[in-house]
């Protein structure tokens, strides 16, 4: 059984909705790192281990350059953490945006909507304790899913 996220969207009305800062993200992959493969005879078993990295868009993270629009994500490394220094590849994970808030009765976190922003494709070098995964944002996704398929 699967879900499958429509496409069908106008890319304004979802970056004005998800793509304003603050917006708080999620950015989830299997990074190659992380595979373990084993073969026993005829079988070959593949373990992947999932990441999610929470966000939120920052001043300067969403830009367009030759057409396209991209989205940054920032990836501090701190001793907390057990990023790897590279992720091994990070291509065709997908970005979410989502809402969020606290109940004040209980201070319990609820989150709501959400929308598909953007997918990943790019890992720049670790540098000062941080890199970047960078993403398709939602206008380059939306448009071009349905041009690619027109």
């Amino acid at each position: 059984m699967g879900s499958f996220w429509n496409l069908d969207r106008e890319p304004k009305d979802v970056i004005d909705r998800w793509g304003q800062m603050e917006t708080p993200i999620a950015s989830l992959g299997f990074p190659g790192v992380d595979y373990r493969t084993s073969i026993e005879r005829n079988d070959v078993h593949h373990l992947v281990t999932k990441m999610l990295y929470a966000n939120a868009i920052g001043d300067g993270d969403v830009y367009s350059k030759d057409g396209w629009d991209y989205i940054d994500l920032t990836c501090t490394y701190a001793d907390t953490n057990n990023l790897p220094d590279d992720f091994g590849g990070v291509s065709g994970g997908p970005v979410w945006a989502y809402e969020m808030r606290m109940k004040k009765e209980s201070g319990e976190l609820v989150f709501g909507d959400f929308a598909l922003v953007g997918m990943k494709f790019f890992q720049t070098p670790k540098k000062d304790n941080r890199c970047k995964l960078r993403a398709h944002f939602a206008e380059s996704i939306y448009n071009t899913s349905w041009k690619i398929r027109g």
